[in-house]
């Protein structure tokens, strides 16, 4: 095993989710005791402010349906 010094942290662990955040009062409000009950977009959109910052703004979903039809003669 290597030795190794620790690096302290250097923000507030408890201030990281703080309770009255945009994120944590929109997951308050859906039902999540179900699969397919969350609306899509607004469940995406807390998860990419939860990662990239409250500030950040989520880009559009990308949405396309692929079809493959076997044309017979």
């Amino acid at each position: 095993v290597t030795p190794f010094t620790s690096v302290p942290n250097q923000v507030n662990l408890n201030d990281v989710n703080v309770k009255m955040s945009w994120a944590a009062r929109q997951s308050e409000k859906i039902d999540l005791t179900k699969e397919d009950r969350v609306p899509d977009l607004l469940f995406s959109q807390i998860i990419w402010k939860a990662v990239k910052g409250e500030d950040s703004e989520m880009p559009a979903p990308v949405r396309s349906a692929f079809l493959n039809a076997k044309i017979e003669d």
